[in-house]
């Protein structure tokens, strides 16, 4: 089995039930039940620390969250750029962590390591993986299909595997040079979308899927690639290996419906606790969203 030790439901599931159980702690004002469980926690430590910091803030202990902030930044937690949904830039604009408001210390280290992950950015491979998605996406919207099976000498109906083969080819040679994944602080956040999308249409290589699998996983904990990619990557590869998928991202459409195909569990609120926890929407949202821009347009869906 080629997935680390930590795939293992009994762990990623555990971790996750914890988060929920602490994010509902903190939610009630239990700071002091909160931290106790956060601690428990074993993966996502940058984020988990976090949280530490934030609970220790509301209650106002100033030097315990400074502690925790530390260790968060220590592992790599910075204010990417989801944050700025939340109008989040800086610590001075967390309103999470009032008490640590004028930081400068702390504060500086933040935007190190921000600058860490984004000043060395390989421009040239960024640009050749933003190139190469849009040929993946413009062979799954029947875009220049023509043009291409004449490029390439090859009928039409083969494009779209073929692109996928020689999208997997170009990432296989990239995770070869640099022994890990190319992530945020190599390719940028859109590249890394792009990489994550050549490992997850990789359908008819497996065990190429499940060498991605190791490698994001490890970039995930180091706060280097989206979460979400970690989750569909993983229900992908067990579907394809006839296995049960997890997080329910992979889906089929049977008689106008999405129907989430092989589940380890179907409860609901399980789901969404797993869910939550690797950043993705309410399994209702998805399905929603999912048959709101599919079945609507009458478009056949091929999951993402």
């Amino acid at each position: 089995m080629f997935f680390s030790k930590t795939v293992c439901c009994q762990d990623v599931c555990f971790d996750c039930l914890l988060k929920h159980k602490a994010d509902s702690l903190f939610l009630k004002q239990k700071y002091y039940e909160a931290i106790r469980i956060y601690k428990q926690r074993q993966s996502q430590l940058y984020n988990n620390y976090y949280m530490i910091a934030v609970n220790f803030c509301q209650l106002d202990l100033k030097d315990s969250a400074e502690y925790y902030l530390q260790k968060a930044i220590e592992n790599n937690f910075y204010y990417n750029d989801s944050f700025k949904y939340n109008k989040i830039e800086n610590l001075n604009s967390d309103k999470n962590l009032p008490c640590l408001h004028n930081n400068s210390k702390l504060d500086s280290l933040l935007q190190k390591n921000y600058n860490k992950m984004n000043e060395n950015i390989d421009e040239n491979l960024r640009k050749e993986f933003l190139f190469r998605e849009k040929l993946d996406q413009n062979v799954r919207h029947n875009v220049n299909i023509d043009t291409l099976s004449k490029f390439y000498n090859i009928a039409e109906y083969h494009i779209p595997e073929f692109i996928d083969s020689i999208n997997m080819l170009f990432l296989d040679s990239v995770i070869q040079v640099i022994k890990k994944w190319p992530g945020i602080d190599i390719i940028g956040r859109d590249g890394d979308k792009s990489a994550w999308l050549f490992a997850q249409h990789a359908d008819n290589f497996v065990e190429f899927q499940g060498k991605c699998y190791k490698y994001i996983e490890a970039a995930s904990e180091y706060n280097n690639t989206a979460l979400t990619n970690v989750a569909y990557l993983y229900d992908r590869i067990m579907i394809n290996k006839g296995l049960k998928q997890r997080f329910a991202t992979q889906i089929r459409i049977i008689d106008n419906k999405v129907v989430f195909i092989d589940l380890e569990n179907d409860n609901e609120i399980y789901l969404d606790i797993l869910r939550n926890c690797y950043r993705l929407s309410p399994l209702k949202d998805y399905k929603n969203g999912l048959e709101n821009k599919f079945i609507e347009k009458n478009q056949q869906i091929r999951p993402e």
